[in-house]
């Protein structure tokens, strides 16, 4: 069995590689999808560069609710 981990991002460029890396550490199977919700901080590139993941990008901020339902 495999857990889908749904994090949205906005304007998190100094912490999201950290809280990233942090989910990949749990020592179980999981997919991680990653919806960058409009950020214009920079967080996309760092996004972009950040293998493991799946990332699927806004091009404005829709709120959580719909990172969530676009995940």
């Amino acid at each position: 069995m495999k857990l889908s981990v749904i994090i949205p991002i906005y304007n998190e460029a100094a912490t999201c590689t950290q809280l990233i890396e942090r989910v990949k550490s749990v020592p179980i199977q999981k997919q991680i999808i990653v919806v960058d919700d409009g950020s214009t901080d920079g967080s996309s590139n760092i996004l972009k560069n950040i293998d493991g993941i799946e990332l699927i990008a806004h091009d404005i901020n829709r709120g959580k609710g719909a990172a969530v339902q676009s995940a």
